[in-house]
């Protein structure tokens, strides 16, 4: 039997290759509720995965919900995540941003579960994706 999470928050992104329009956002993960959704031009689906995750923990911080956990289902957005540092070779304004964030505010985001969303074990999509595939 799948367990279906509803804690916490789940973030993902989609990349438009015709148009390299980047998109993210974050949703409550029991509803689905849209708690923000931002445009990263001329980046990558793993860039969006990253800025998304990072703005689930900017989303957090500002609003203290009772589970502070966040779901992903990029392991890469994952890693950058884990080391305060992203590896895209795509330089952006947002991704020296995202990285800055992340290790300044270290001690305060100690406390925040990032979880991998595995959609082969769950069962479903990320409740935060963009049903474009």
């Amino acid at each position: 039997m799948k367990v279906i999470p509803i804690t916490g928050i789940c973030t993902d992104a989609s990349h438009l290759t015709k148009s390299k329009v980047t998109e993210y956002r974050g949703v409550i993960t029991e509803t689905g509720e849209e708690l923000f959704r931002e445009l990263a031009p001329y980046s990558s689906v793993n860039v969006g995965e990253y800025l998304a995750l990072v703005h689930g923990v900017k989303w957090i911080i500002e609003n203290n919900p009772k589970d502070r956990i966040i779901w992903s289902d990029s392991q890469t957005a994952i890693t950058w995540f884990k080391n305060k540092k992203s590896a895209s070779s795509i330089k952006l304004p947002q991704m020296l941003a995202a990285d800055i964030f992340l290790q300044a505010f270290a001690s305060d985001i100690e406390d925040i579960e990032v979880k991998h969303w595995n959609k082969r074990d769950i069962g479903m999509e990320i409740p935060a994706d963009f049903g474009r595939k």
